[in-house]
């Protein structure tokens, strides 16, 4: 009699992840820690095949065993934000298993706003102030105020101007009066109520520093502080964990597509099971922004280009280590890489081959988003670039860069902020 075919469907599957209390402890993902994922590729038991090579009076194979078992998983998730300004992303966790160490700032006046201001050269008059309503940018400024008729409050009069930076327009209001608990306005929203002290004369100057409400990512060295996650994979009804689970992240921007980041992570090996696939929360999860001309942007050494592409991936090295008495998967050190494909700018405007020839380090920036709570906004603080790669692009003149990403005090050389 033939054999009922009643296969599995390789097409139901979920994948979770969770952050872990203490490294290697199962932490039990549940629905609510579902990942929007795809392209997932999991290989449940590698390991280093160790073959006893004992002599046998006969020709033929020897048996072998298994060591350093671990299971290796990579996939994509949505580079979405957290709907929120200054609120966790959705992949929170599984950033934190790639040697990044977290800091929020909230979408509050006090977070958002410099709680003093720093006086121009020549000194003058004081102020100090309350910070009243938030500053809702998705990039930082910085305001000026320049007096224009000389008093204390009530009297004094100013200029409140702010440089134009990547989408927005300068901004420029005049005869400004700084009156003691009045609400001054400032770009994005914020506001100050100012107490003057001592008055100002014509020419005194006073900055305030804006920042966005964002949650940041950074490098961490200290080993101490790499999270970890346990991820569960389901295919149909049957389970497989990985405990311990560390690795790398790329970032991926393609103009037309959605921004995604692709992880690559190792663990403990679990034997599967039988479960039941829980149902996926996904609430957490907002929509991704296209990449188009009129939401993203990159700058190379200050510079706003054109581009097709960018890309950042950390480049962690990582591996499962194990000894008598302890087992672990360790990140050892990365070498992260930035890449892009922009339309070569003049020469005189920003010489990209002197800027590789003479190894000259460069800043880069790229923001994608612009409405706060789905803004991804990265900054890279040094790098230097290989020989641009010339290409063509429907006959316009393309440049491929490629650049290393390199630390200038130690853990500074990125950051990863959601805005």
């Amino acid at each position: 009699m033939p054999i009922l075919s009643a296969p599995k469907n390789y097409r139901e599957q979920i994948l979770l992840a969770k952050a872990e209390a203490s490294y290697g402890v199962d932490a039990g993902p549940t629905g609510a820690n579902a990942l929007r994922c795809y392209d997932v590729q999991i290989k449940p038991l590698q390991a280093d095949k160790k073959t006893r090579s004992f002599i046998q009076p006969h020709l033929g194979a020897r048996p072998s065993l298994m060591a350093m078992q671990r299971s290796e998983i990579s996939f994509k998730v949505e580079a979405c934000g957290a709907g929120v300004a200054g609120d966790l992303p959705p992949h929170h966790d599984l950033l934190r298993a790639c040697a990044l160490n977290s800091t929020q700032v909230a979408a509050t006046p006090t977070s958002t706003i410099a709680a003093t201001a720093t006086y121009g050269a020549g000194g003058g008059g004081t102020v100090t102030y309350t910070r009243t309503a938030a500053y809702a940018g998705v990039l930082a400024r910085t305001v000026t105020a320049t007096c224009t008729t000389a008093g204390a409050s009530g009297a004094a009069k100013f200029s409140i101007s702010a440089p134009a930076v990547g989408h927005l327009p300068a901004y420029n209001v005049t005869n400004v009066t700084l009156t003691d608990g009045t609400a001054l306005a400032l770009p994005g929203g914020a506001s100050i109520t100012p107490t003057v002290g001592t008055a100002f004369t014509v020419g005194n100057t006073f900055s305030i520093a804006l920042t966005p409400a964002e949650t940041r990512y950074e490098r961490t060295s200290d080993r101490a502080s790499h999270g970890s996650v346990s991820l569960y994979m389901m295919i149909d009804d049957e389970r497989h964990k990985i405990v311990g689970a560390r690795g790398t992240v790329k970032l991926v921007l393609g103009i037309g597509e959605f921004p995604y980041f692709e992880f690559s992570m190792t663990g403990y090996f679990a034997p599967p099971e039988l479960a039941v696939a829980p149902i996926g929360d996904f609430s957490d999860w907002t929509d991704p922004l296209h990449i188009a001309a009129d939401t993203s942007s990159l700058w190379l050494a200050n510079k706003e280009l054109v581009a097709n592409n960018a890309e950042l991936d950390l480049a962690n090295t990582y591996a499962l280590k194990e000894r008598i008495g302890r087992r672990a998967v360790r990140i050892n050190e990365w070498a992260t890489k930035f890449t892009s494909t922009v339309e070569a700018p003049a020469l005189s405007d920003l010489d990209l081959w002197n800027v590789s020839q003479s190894r000259t380090r460069i800043t880069a920036q790229v923001l994608h988003g612009k409405v706060p709570g789905n803004a991804l906004f990265i900054d890279l603080a040094s790098m230097q670039i290989d020989a641009p790669s010339p290409s063509e692009d429907e006959s316009d003149y393309m440049l491929g860069i490629t650049g290393d990403v390199l630390p200038v005090q130690g853990d500074d050389e990125l950051k990863l902020c959601f805005r």
